[in-house]
């Protein structure tokens, strides 16, 4: 079962069934351990620090919610909590069976079936074309509107119905919650007139301190951060995670796309030529996401921070810069 809050297909009637209150957000804005789990949401999702135990799951939905309140008034802080809500969310469905993943579909409104599998011609290798069996569909509305795909003519259509892999599946999802939280969050800001001033502040300080270009000051960067560089610029190959946490990091220091360049070519994860290419996209796609929060980055055995490596380095850049 995949519980996260992002993935909810009703927020709001979820909390009036837990509380038994029409409008629980008001009940919500004046709890204490809501608003903080509500700050730290902000603070994990915008600038990477520590997300806290929540007492239970309907805390997990009425910080989103309160966290979606007080970014609404920050197109950039809403673009932003939403995006790292989704790829949060996304993670859990990457590690989901497909059972699982259906189930989450249909809470989200998703036509999605599954049937007799369809043999598709995928592959030709020495004269043989190899296929692959797919028994998942959706409508092909569902899927366009929805789904970030590069190319209609890439789905493969049968009877004005597409036929899902596990990527296309998790694609619609994440999608879908993308869609939903962005509209969720003018709906939450009109149940809650008033009372959010300290939500709101917190998250255009973290948005615009997150855009702010600061540019790359290698002796303020954290130590892990140094020495993944360090190992890449020697000719190391990078695990993924330390590939994605660079990216990010850079991206949300405004530190240009070069030093990924760099990365990609010496540690020999991209050739030569292509690296000025791969690493301005990848860039790009990166300052869409937050970096891994200290908690998980000890899990990954990547790094031993406290707080946010993002915060880390701001500290660091103010000594630096006297």
């Amino acid at each position: 079962m995949v519980r996260h809050p992002a993935l909810v297909p009703d927020p709001l009637e979820y909390l009036r069934r837990a509380t038994g209150y029409g409008n629980p957000l008001k009940i919500f804005t004046l709890d204490d351990d809501a608003r903080s789990l509500a700050k730290a949401r902000l603070r994990a999702r915008l600038a990477g620090g520590e997300l806290g135990e929540a007492p239970g799951f309907e805390y997990e939905v009425a910080s989103l919610l309160l966290a979606l309140a007080g970014a609404a008034s920050s197109k950039l802080a809403l673009s932003r909590l939403v995006e790292a809500e989704v790829y949060d969310a996304s993670r859990l469905l990457e590690e989901a069976d497909v059972e699982d993943l259906i189930s989450v579909a249909r809470g989200l409104g998703l036509r999605v079936e599954r049937g007799s599998p369809v043999s598709i011609p995928w592959l030709v290798s020495r004269g043989r074309v190899y296929y692959r069996r797919l028994d998942l569909s959706a409508p092909f509305t569902d899927v366009l509107e929805n789904a970030e795909v590069e190319s209609v003519s890439s789905l493969f259509m049968l009877g004005g119905r597409v036929y899902l892999d596990r990527r296309l599946l998790i694609l619609m999802i994440t999608g879908t919650a993308r869609r939903r939280l962005l509209e969720l969050a003018g709906r939450v800001r009109e149940l809650i007139p008033e009372g959010l001033e300290d939500l709101e502040e917190e998250a255009k300080s973290l948005a615009e301190g997150a855009r702010e270009p600061r540019g790359l000051v290698e002796e303020a960067l954290p130590s892990c951060i140094k020495s993944m560089l360090a190992r890449a610029r020697a000719g190391e190959r990078l695990r993924d995670e330390e590939v994605y946490l660079l990216s990010t990091f850079m991206a949300r220091i405004g530190a240009g796309s070069r030093v990924l360049e760099e990365v990609l070519s010496k540690s020999g994860l991209v050739p030569p030529g292509l690296a000025p290419l791969v690493a301005s996209v990848l860039y790009e796609e990166a300052s869409r996401f937050s970096p891994y929060n200290c908690r998980a980055l000890e899990k990954m055995g990547l790094c031993r921070c406290r707080g946010s490596l993002l915060g880390e380095y701001a500290s660091n850049l103010r000594r630096v810069r006297g």
